[in-house]
């Protein structure tokens, strides 16, 4: 795979010509463990240097040599919310990565490569990508295709191609260069590709190719059917590796982020658990009597107020003292509670005010 270039973009944007630019090389060396994105790419814009500190992979102790491949390298970007529309992402999709004894880290065998140009990403978009390389068959280019988008190990992801396109599949290929395209905004499941050959730089024919993508991943499921408002409870969640082939959302694998939220919608034993499946728990009620515990220092006062607004763990609510009326804000800790700190400059305040109101001298 080292050598293929990638040029990808998304549909339905008008197209944007990006001016930042990441380049990855073909090898890199490091003097740490950790490996950062500027470690094996060549960065140029605020977008792109924005992003130099993305650690791509940690060598173990002991480890002298590592591989970081561009679907490893998509994948851990998505977390940082890269602006794809000012981004170009371009060069080898393989870096191989030396640890160096001592000095500054070395860069060989960088290549410019063609771009791959993600416009208007959504976050269940595929790329267009173009590959060249060492394939030796379009079916071989269109694999690496898949696994460069989807972003998973080999081992979890299943392709399936058609019989009818077989001859188009099979076709070696010798100094082309040829762009996928997936018709459609989900890379899983049944996916229509087209894809153009180019011989020097010349659209040379286009084909349309049909794919069954499963991806097999770890999600979070429920052991009996949960009914809407129902608190999750971790007594019956559990983490399962299932073949997914259609992508039902953002899915949810750790049991214990789950557990105390709502149910929102029934959810069928067995089905996983996604994102828009589940909200956080209200603990407090607009209008409901509250124990606030107001904190400043090593005190701790215990007082009763009245919630002016519905709370979940952790948001930060106002209350209103039912004697003097005074409003406050304070974070809610659990069912009916909320905790109030307060800091030494806002003790310093309250007192001058209270001493302005008595009229003291200042």
């Amino acid at each position: 795979m080292i050598g293929m270039v990638l040029l990808a973009g998304v549909l339905g944007q008008a197209h944007i010509v990006a001016a930042d630019g990441i380049t990855l090389r073909t090898r890199a060396q490091v003097t740490g463990d950790s490996v950062k994105l500027r470690d094996i790419a060549r960065l140029t814009g605020a977008e792109a240097e924005r992003l130099g500190e993305f650690e791509v992979a940690k060598l173990r102790e002991g480890q002298m040599r590592t591989t970081v491949g561009v679907s490893e390298v998509l994948r851990g970007l998505a977390d940082h919310r890269p602006r794809w529309a000012r981004l170009t992402l371009r060069g080898s999709t393989r870096v191989v990565i030396e640890r160096k004894a001592a000095g500054p880290a070395e860069v060989s065998d960088e290549r410019a490569g063609v771009p791959i140009r993600v416009e208007g990403v959504r976050s269940n978009v595929g790329l267009r990508l173009a590959l060249e390389g060492e394939a030796e068959t379009v079916r071989e280019h269109l694999l690496g295709y898949v696994h460069a988008t989807v972003g998973a190990l080999a081992a979890d992801i299943d392709v399936k191609f058609s019989d009818r396109d077989a001859a188009a599949l099979n076709r070696r290929v010798a100094g082309e260069r040829y762009e996928f395209e997936p018709i459609g905004s989900d890379m899983v499941g049944r996916l229509p590709i087209v894809v153009r050959c180019y011989q020097d730089k010349k659209l040379m024919e286009t084909l349309r190719v049909r794919l069954h993508v499963r991806v097999r991943r770890t999600v979070l499921t429920a052991t009996r059917e949960l009914r809407r408002g129902e608190i999750m409870d971790e007594s019956y969640l559990k983490a399962s590796r299932l073949w997914m082939d259609s992508d039902p959302g953002r899915t949810i694998s750790d049991a214990t982020s789950a557990s105390g939220q709502t149910v929102v919608r029934t959810i069928a034993a067995g089905r996983p658990i996604v994102s828009h499946d589940i909200k956080p728990a209200t603990l407090v009620n607009r209008g409901e009597a509250v124990t606030v515990r107001c904190m400043s220092g090593n005190l701790m006062l215990t007082i009763t107020a009245r919630a002016m607004s519905d709370g979940t763990l952790d948001e930060v609510i106002t209350v209103r003292h039912p004697g003097t009326r005074e409003s406050f804000t304070a974070r809610v800790t659990g069912p009916g509670q909320v905790l109030k700190v307060v800091t030494l400059q806002q003790r310093r305040s309250a007192a001058i005010d209270a001493a302005a109101q008595r009229g003291d001298p200042a």
